[in-house]
């Protein structure tokens, strides 16, 4: 008589899919639609609005960053609910940080930096108006903006337990730990690429030093606030989810898909800004 034999009892029931940082071609497909959209702002503004006065009108950015808003985080729910099928409150308050990230960025931020515009001249290297002040500037607020949500997501990780923490869906995430490891070591030590990784830093904190020093400060600081507590809560119950079905992926792709969306965001903000300073330029000189 035979018996079958018992399964392994360290072997996991189910285990993760090796590629959760990768989201389907549907997925894609509705992100890049809901962006593409969104790029319809930047062109109607390049071809239709004619430049009245020193600086846009506040109504012009608060309607842009709204029709932004719209495009985009439609995508964001979409994806969230059908794609990665998680409930309905990780999808509103994906939507609901999202919006108030596109908030500052489009509409809080503009509207401050001209505001400062008109009280001083501003001083830069890198000036957004020209196409690499507004690569170099988007790199570096990128990096900020990934940064605090890799921080969100390590806090919302260790919901999962040690048991899923194990699984496949994991390593590929220590793999790209390492490669960002060794990135920065060689950046540190090696004087060529140590001072390549400073332009893009100077490009921001010019940036970020006129947004913050301008009459939207508190306004942009609130609004940021706000977004990171809905992140953080949209991560966290996306690892309460992971933790109930039992899969590591659910939240791993949850996390790439805020990273995926936040290039898309300042990959649209170069273009934004490029035509924004075109047809109302910045009082912007560079230093001697």
């Amino acid at each position: 008589m035979t018996s079958t034999p018992a399964p392994d009892a360290e072997q996991p029931a189910t285990s993760a899919p090796r590629r959760a940082w990768l989201l389907t071609r549907p997925a894609w497909g509705k992100l890049l639609l809901g962006f593409a959209a969104a790029a319809v702002v930047p062109a109607a503004l390049a071809t239709t609005v004619t430049a009245r006065g020193p600086t846009p009108p506040l109504s012009l950015l608060l309607g842009a960053g709204l029709v932004i808003s719209v495009a985009t985080t439609g995508a964001v729910y979409v994806v969230v609910r059908w794609d990665l099928d998680l409930p309905a409150r990780v999808a509103v308050l994906a939507v609901a940080y999202n919006a108030l990230v596109v908030a500052a960025k489009f509409g809080l931020a503009p509207w401050g930096l001209y505001e400062l515009s008109q009280r001083t001249t501003l001083e830069s290297f890198f000036p957004i108006e020209r196409v690499d002040g507004a690569v170099l500037t988007a790199a570096t607020v990128l990096a900020l903006y990934a940064g605090v949500y890799m921080l969100i997501y390590l806090r919302a990780r260790r919901r999962l337990g040690k048991d899923l923490l194990r699984r496949p869906a994991q390593r590929l995430t220590r793999r790209q730990k390492t490669i960002l490891i060794a990135a920065v070591i060689l950046g540190s030590t090696g004087s060529g690429v140590g001072v390549a990784l400073l332009i893009p830093v100077l490009a921001g904190g010019s940036y970020l030093g006129w947004v913050f020093s301008s009459a939207a400060s508190l306004a942009v600081a609130v609004v940021l606030g706000g977004a990171t507590a809905l992140a953080v809560g949209a991560v966290g119950s996306a690892a309460d989810r992971a933790r109930v079905v039992g899969d590591a992926a659910v939240l791993v792709s949850f996390f790439w898909l805020g990273i995926y969306v936040l290039v898309l965001y300042h990959v649209l903000w170069v273009v934004y800004v490029l035509v924004l300073t075109a047809l109302w330029p910045l009082k912007v000189v560079i230093p001697k």
